[in-house]
């Protein structure tokens, strides 16, 4: 059996890098599956690179206003997208949630086959059935049942799909306008159990009324091509669906239905006469992908290690910081240095909140912090607050103040602020007062502390699974002599 080829393709914009745009354990389920996954993203897709491939799955699309600003480059590639499918290839249609932001370039990718993407919340009726996550409370996993006459099976009724997990939905909602109706076949819809409904007055992309016996994946063949738009979570399903937080549940419910279904319409995506024509020959001619492209220093806050860098974390020794409020003025700020700097501190990182700075007071911040240091002390200010869904954050760093937006639920922490500052620091701090557990965090690459036996397991487990080195901020107990920021590795290092 020959390799099924897919390009695994993300837009630049949006809530930093994805990294590795595929799990590595859902990858190497897919290469005994004879699967293999290529990645890039949008700013380096060249035409040429889709003539080597049988499928493309478009993960994320841009973010209208983020300060990367790829909507024209998307815009062109979107054509070479939909050439690439009516011309006889394979394309998955997916996404990654934002406050409903992305629906828009996404549906102007899909409005010429007829189909329509809606931001909505899906709302179970009585007596459906709701699963969660055992570390994803905040979730729901309603169940979809499997359509009749859909191209392909998955050797279930149902699958269990995520709604309600943070930004608002994890699962669009698909809507055949026009000739669409004709075109699209379902594959999964909600039944009259259950309800699509647009967000009333805070979202955008969002529908103006309910749509009852939601559809939320369809299947076409556009030209000579095929088309699937399963619009779920990427990052629930490809990126990450097996961190130690998900631990692949997704993908092996009912029995193995959900990975199935992953690999049964990558295949039917492979089965036109363009895709079984595709020999070795017309790949080893096609522009090859550097897949060296996924981690960007310029635009993201996190970069590969190289060798030495290596070599250097696994013999380092753990330092002790302090991060806490900001003294009321200079004085006191140059006292507090002499107390930590006798205390063994090596960096002290007093914090401002953000929405009392502007320019010239964060100017006097940093200087304030140039004038306290002492021999074998760094002192580096920093700023932050929480938003208004209840999240704290801090960012230390030399840099300019941000232009942040930090009212929920449109704030721009992320774009704003931690994927724009790439010589910073930025980490989510004091997780018992945010309304989110703090495993919620774990799809990112800094993650909280708590003060208890089990989050050390916990957090060891989930960087064991993903990440090989994460920064992990410590709320400053008692226990621990006040607030601390380590960096801890994989068991060994």
């Amino acid at each position: 059996m020959k390799p099924l080829r897919i390009l695994l393709l993300a837009a630049d914009s949006g809530e930093g890098g994805l990294g590795d745009l595929l799990d590595p354990v859902l990858r190497k389920r897919l290469d005994v599956e004879g699967i293999e996954a290529r990645s890039c993203y949008i700013s380096d897709l060249r035409r040429e690179h889709l003539d080597g491939f049988h499928a493309v799955a478009l993960l994320r699309s841009p973010i209208p206003g983020h300060p990367l600003s790829d909507l024209a480059d998307f815009a062109q590639k979107a054509g070479w997208l939909r050439e690439f499918a009516e011309q006889g290839g394979g394309l998955l249609l997916m996404f990654t949630e934002c406050y409903g932001k992305t629906e828009a370039p996404l549906n102007e990718l899909s409005a010429p086959w007829g189909l329509r993407f809606f931001f909505n919340v899906l709302l179970p009726g009585p007596g459906v059935t709701v699963e969660r996550f055992p570390r994803f409370t905040e979730g729901e996993i309603l169940p979809f049942r499997w359509c009749e006459g859909a191209p392909f099976t998955i050797g279930s009724p149902d699958l269990g799909l995520v709604t309600l997990g943070g930004h608002g939905t994890q699962q669009l909602t698909c809507v055949f306008e026009g000739s669409g109706a004709e075109r699209w076949r379902p594959l999964l819809r909600g039944g009259p159990g259950i309800t699509s409904r647009g967000y009333r007055g805070t979202y955008i992309n969002t529908s103006n009324g309910d749509i009852p016996d939601p559809v939320v994946a369809a299947a076409a063949e556009i030209g000579t091509g095929r088309v699937v738009a399963f619009p779920g979570s990427a990052p629930f399903w490809v990126v990450n669906p097996c961190i130690w937080r998900f631990d692949g549940q997704l993908l092996d419910q009912r029995s193995g239905a959900g990975f199935r279904f992953l690999v049964e319409a990558l295949r039917w995506l492979a089965g036109t006469a363009r895709n079984r024509a595709l020999g070795a020959e017309a790949i080893a001619r096609a522009l090859p992908v550097d897949e060296g492209c996924l981690v960007k220093p310029d635009r993201f806050s996190f970069r590969l290690l190289d060798a030495a860098e290596r070599q250097k974390w696994t013999e380092a020794e753990p330092q002790r910081i302090w991060l806490g409020d900001a003294p009321e003025d200079a004085e006191k700020l140059d006292l507090l240095a002499g107390k930590l700097a006798a205390a063994g501190c090596r960096v002290a990182s007093p914090c401002w909140d953000f929405r009392e700075l502007d320019e010239a007071a964060w100017s006097k911040a940093k200087d304030a912090c140039m004038g306290a240091r002492r021999p074998g002390l760094e002192v580096v200010a920093a700023h932050g607050t929480a938003d208004g869904e209840g999240v704290r954050w801090t960012a230390i760093t030399t840099g300019a103040l941000p232009r942040h937006a930090d009212r929920y639920p449109n704030s721009t922490l992320l774009e704003a602020v931690w994927v724009t500052m790439g010589g910073s620091a930025s980490i989510l701090r004091t997780p018992l007062s945010n309304r989110i557990p703090p495993e919620r965090y774990g799809g990112y690459n800094l993650v909280e502390w708590q003060d208890d036996p089990a989050w050390a397991v916990m957090y060891g487990r989930l960087m064991a699974s993903k990440y090989p080195l994460s920064p992990v901020a410590f709320d400053g107990g008692a226990s621990m002599g006040g607030a601390q920021t380590w960096v801890l590795g994989p068991s060994g290092s």
